[in-house]
């Protein structure tokens, strides 16, 4: 099962999820991915990371990975925009920013 929250789809079952994805309209290629950060406990993987598509703005997401032994059993993928910080919070920063995201090819 394949999940997105924000939109309110679900994809269920392989065969569905397989036909999505080969119509997925945006060229694999010319996707590109940061991973800032992969936690993993037992049967769930948290992947934390932004994306471009076809050269657009980098997107922040949350992917969720809930596994059934070594299979993925439900994949929630949460997308959003990221934003500057605002001034007014300079004062309560930490010196050193958050962790910088690392490209991956996939």
């Amino acid at each position: 099962m394949l999940e997105f929250p924000q939109s309110g789809e679900r994809f269920e079952g392989v065969a569905t999820f397989t036909e999505w994805r080969r119509q997925y309209p945006v060229d694999p290629a010319q996707m590109r991915y940061r991973l800032r950060r992969v936690t993993v406990r037992a049967d769930l993987a948290v992947v934390e990371l932004s994306a471009s598509y076809d050269g657009t703005s980098w997107l922040q997401g949350v992917q969720l990975l809930d596994f059934r032994g070594d299979k993925v059993a439900r994949e929630r993928i949460y997308v959003m925009d990221s934003w500057e910080a605002p001034e007014w919070r300079a004062p309560w920063r930490a010196a050193t920013p958050a962790d910088p995201p690392e490209e991956i090819s996939i």
